[in-house]
């Protein structure tokens, strides 16, 4: 059972606790649609406020780029890697 918020003590004096939370979104997330999604009820219906700012994700307080639509961008293929791979298959000889 959690203890309230605010109550007061044997003395009336009211002590309250506070709950912070600490993060950086950049270290969150490193692609735009994981940054979009801290936006979203996560566990215990906290939310962040990320959002893709460039080619980040950053507090939205920080974003000095013009508003997006939170829309990710499109991918960008930058390389290519072929494979080759050679399967031998052995038959029975009889």
């Amino acid at each position: 059972m959690s203890s309230p918020l605010c109550y007061v003590d044997a003395v009336s004096v009211s002590v309250c606790r506070l709950l912070v939370t600490v993060y950086r979104c950049d270290v969150m997330a490193r692609d735009c649609s994981t940054c979009l999604s801290l936006r979203e009820a996560q566990d215990n219906d906290v939310r962040y406020n990320c959002r893709w700012c460039g080619n980040t994700c950053q507090f939205n307080g920080t974003c000095h780029v013009a508003p997006s639509t939170d829309v990710c961008p499109h991918p960008h293929i930058q390389h290519v890697i072929l494979s080759v791979f050679v399967y031998v298959i052995m038959g029975n000889k009889t």
